[in-house]
C-alpha cells in the first residue's frame, strides 16, 4: 500500500498537467512528502515536552482521519477514458469512408455567403457545450467505478513492476529508496546520539537541530529543481 500512496501524486500530476508542467508540481509533491520527515521532529519535540510522548501519535492519528476525509471528499477522480467509438479494433485494417464522393474546390459550400450551411457537431463537442457543472458523484469519481473489468485492473496494478525491466527507472527507484531511506533512519537514530553524554540535548533541540536545516535544503532542492526541469521543455517549444 505504500508503493500505492507514494505513486498516487505524480500519476495524478501526469494526467492533469502537461509535460512543460509537470517539474515543479512533482517538485511541490516531493517536497510535501519531505517536508513531513524534516518539520516532524520539531513538532514532535515541542509535543513530547510539553505533553507526552503518547499525543505524538494521537496527533498523528487525527491528522491521518483528517487527511483521509479530504482525500475523499475534496479530491477529484483525474482518469481520462478515451473515447473509443472510432478506435480500430486490433487486427482490422483502416479504411476511409466511401458513402460521401470527392468534391472539387468548385462545389465546396461558401459559408460566408450561405448562413444556413452549419458544420456537424461530434458527439464530443456536443456534450461539451450542454454540459454544466460535473456533480459530485462525477466530480469524486464513484460514476466511473467500475468491477466487471477484474482483468484491466490486475494488470494496472502489476504495470508499475514491468517498469522496473527499463534501468533508467531500475536507477531512479534505487536513488530515491536508498536517500529516503537514509532521510528516515536520521530521524530514528538522531535522539539516541544528541540526547546521550556528551551532548545532553534535550527533545527540543535535537528536534530544532534535525529538522530546520534539512527542511531548508529540501525546499530549495524540490522547488527549485522541479522549475528548473521545466525551462528545457518550454525552450524546446520556443524554438519549435
Amino acid at each position: 500500500m505504500g508503493g500505492f500512496f507514494a505513486l498516487a501524486g505524480t500519476s495524478t500530476l501526469n494526467d492533469v498537467f502537461f509535460v512543460h508542467e509537470r517539474g515543479l508540481r512533482v517538485g511541490l509533491w516531493n517536497f510535501a512528502i519531505i517536508v513531513s520527515v524534516n518539520l516532524t521532529p520539531v513538532f514532535s519535540g515541542y509535543v513530547i515536552s510539553n505533553m507526552s510522548w503518547k499525543w505524538s501519535f494521537w496527533l498523528e492519528a487525527i491528522l491521518f482521519g483528517l487527511a483521509l476525509a479530504a482525500v475523499i471528499l475534496l479530491f477529484p477522480e483525474t482518469t481520462y477514458h478515451r473515447d473509443n467509438g472510432h478506435s480500430i479494433i486490433e487486427g482490422q485494417t483502416p479504411t476511409l469512408p466511401t458513402s460521401n464522393p470527392i468534391v472539387g474546390p468548385e462545389q465546396v459550400l461558401d459559408l460566408n455567403d450561405d448562413k444556413s450551411a452549419k458544420l456537424p457537431a461530434s458527439p464530443r463537442s456536443e456534450v461539451i457545450q450542454s454540459g454544466s457543472r460535473p456533480s459530485w458523484r462525477y466530480f469524486l469519481g464513484l460514476g466511473s467505478v467500475h468491477f466487471e473489468n477484474t482483468n484491466r485492473l490486475f494488470a494496472v496494478c502489476i504495470k508499475p513492476t514491468t517498469l522496473l525491466l527499463h534501468p533508467i527507472v531500475l536507477w531512479g527507484c534505487v536513488m530515491w529508496s536508498v536517500t529516503f531511506t537514509w532521510t528516515i533512519l536520521l530521524g530514528a537514530v538522531v535522539s539516541q546520539i544528541f540526547g546521550a553524554p556528551p551532548y545532553n540535548m534535550s527533545t527540543v533541540a535535537v528536534g530544532n537541530l534535525t529538522g530546520i536545516a534539512p527542511f531548508i535544503g529540501s525546499a530549495l532542492g524540490t522547488v527549485l529543481g522541479g522549475w528548473a526541469c521545466d525551462q528545457t521543455p518550454q525552450q524546446s517549444i520556443g524554438s519549435a
